[in-house]
């Protein structure tokens, strides 16, 4: 099977596996966003420390400016994948969108992501960051029945102190957002380097359908016992 072709297979439920939500009944609810935030400063890469119920790898989202389009921040999430990462040289993944102030935000750090494979617009609050070391991010999106939420902690290095985490989550709860699901991610050099010379497609797709089938005998193994 071409390539393409397993990426298009694969992709949506892959992507899904990753996807990091919980789901409520009624509205997005209204979060208490930083004051006197400051998009400039918050700029560049960040590392995904913490999210909610993620099986992603090596996540960093990346902020930067609309050169084009005053008021817009384009938002890049990347990530170490096998399979997906084999569109790109450096063995990454990559998932855009679009950060613009919300309507009727009470502050800066009340915004709004678009990203290009989700239909619909998220509530995207800044709950709390110094700029220089960590953030506290929750995104929130209404849907035709109820609500999903996705909480984030973000570190501008590899690791973060664990009073700064912990100070992430207590804001986190302060706001009504579940913590207990948030997933640690792995962030290491080794872990999240490139992918090395000959290790091809093949390779890759092997070894991603051998977890895949791990994962069902699991699932046949606990239904047998």
């Amino acid at each position: 099977m071409a390539r393409g072709a397993v990426l298009a297979l694969m992709g949506p439920l892959l992507v899904a596996a990753a996807a990091g939500h919980t789901y409520h009944t009624g509205s997005c609810p209204a979060y208490a966003a930083q004051k006197d935030f400051d998009m400039t400063k918050f700029l560049g890469d960040w590392f995904v420390y913490q999210k909610t119920s993620s099986s992603a790898k090596c996540l960093v989202n990346n902020y930067a400016l609309d050169a084009e389009r005053p008021g817009v921040f384009k938002l890049e999430q990347s990530s170490v994948h096998a399979v997906l990462g084999l569109t790109s040289r450096d063995g990454r993944w990559r998932y855009n969108g679009e950060v613009t102030l919300r309507e009727n935000a009470t502050s800066k750090a009340d915004l709004q992501v678009k990203y290009s494979l989700n239909p619909g617009s998220a509530a995207y609050t800044v709950l709390l960051t110094d700029y220089d070391n960590y953030a506290a991010i929750v995104s929130c999106q209404d849907l035709p029945i109820g609500y999903r939420v996705s909480a984030t902690v973000l570190s501008r290095k590899r690791t973060l102190d664990s009073k700064l985490a912990e100070k992430a989550r207590e804001i986190m709860a302060k706001n009504g957002v579940e913590t207990d699901n948030l997933s640690v991610l792995q962030q290491g050099e080794e872990e999240c380097a490139p992918p090395k010379p000959g290790e091809g497609f093949h390779g890759a797709v092997h070894r991603a359908g051998d977890a895949i089938n791990q994962g069902v005998q699991a699932v046949k193994d606990g239904a047998v016992k």
